[in-house]
């Protein structure tokens, strides 16, 4: 009895053993699989397929609030391109119900005194007012005007910011950008990390009797992504650039996806942007995220490294 409780004893430890080793194995086949991009990839693009698509009817009302209409119009149509996404019937609604509301309904006299205000302001919160804004911003870089010919155009860190600029040599090409930075400062489409960027770049560029690379990178940016997506759309999305280099991704991802790239960066994933694989594989992900929303976004953040 004793020599058979042994044997059975020794079965059992050997068991442990092989079963901790397959486990071990097991373990470590794992980390290194889920350490591979192509399996992780792989993992993500099964993750979202699992998921249910998002409704982005309430971006749209958001949108037309906001007199936002362009973005709204575009956002419309990529919902309709998309039937199996829900919400079809409330984005309908809400467009047939826009156009008493759009511009296009807006009297001769409201978009007229729009743009008057912008161009004395330098900006504002409607297209009127930041197309007014643009207008004179432009022309004020350009020596068309001077500060003195608008009234309220106070010494605030819009005007430090374009002052830089207009001092940092940015050549023939770029002198509609300080009025452009300008606008969009004073309209509050300019985040406090950029504006940092360009005041420490322009500072430089200064010195250097020359702009720096990324100051360079950031104008050119900066038409790109006005290219891909329009001048309303673009300034939707400016103010989740950080630096020139968000500019880049923008500009880039957004000349093949201009409304994928417009949804994923307006929902938190300008840094995916940067983790998606630069071939016809990222950009099948970044449409399978666009569709998801804002979860998808978080996932797809997690599994590309």
């Amino acid at each position: 009895m004793k020599r058979g409780a042994l044997i059975r004893g020794g079965f059992a430890v050997s068991a442990v053993i092989i079963a901790a080793a397959v486990l071990a194995l097991s373990a470590s086949l794992s980390v290194y699989a889920l350490g591979n991009p192509d399996v992780r990839a792989r993992v993500l693009k099964w993750k979202l397929n699992g998921m249910k698509r998002a409704d982005y009817s309430t971006d749209v009302a958001d949108l037309i609030r906001d007199e936002r209409y362009d973005e709204a119009e575009k956002l419309a149509s990529y919902i309709a391109r998309n039937p199996s996404m829900p919400g079809q019937e409330t984005v309908r609604d809400l467009m047939e119900g826009q156009p008493a509301k759009s511009r296009g309904g807006k009297s001769q006299l409201e978009m007229g005194l729009g743009l008057v205000t912008g161009f004395l302001s330098g900006g504002g919160s409607s297209t009127e007012e930041l197309f007014g804004g643009l207008m004179s911003n432009i022309l004020l870089s350009n020596r068309g005007i001077s500060k003195s010919d608008l009234p309220g155009r106070a010494d605030d860190e819009s005007e430090e910011i374009a002052s830089a600029l207009e001092r940092a040599n940015l050549g023939i090409s770029g002198r509609w950008y300080p009025g452009f930075v300008r606008t969009l400062h004073r309209s509050g489409l300019l985040s406090d990390e950029f504006a940092a960027f360009l005041k420490e770049d322009a500072l430089a560029s200064q010195a250097a009797g020359k702009p720096t690379p990324r100051l360079a990178e950031a104008a050119d940016g900066t038409k790109g992504v006005i290219t891909a997506f329009g001048v309303e759309r673009a300034l939707g999305i400016f103010p989740e650039a950080r630096d020139s280099g968000d500019l880049a991704l923008m500009a880039r991802w957004g000349k093949g996806s201009p409304d994928e790239t417009y949804i994923v960066v307006t929902h938190g994933g300008m840094d995916l942007l940067r983790k998606l694989p630069d071939s016809a594989e990222g950009a099948a992900l970044l449409a399978l995220v666009a569709q998801r929303g804002g979860n998808a976004v978080a996932s797809a953040n997690f599994w590309l490294k």
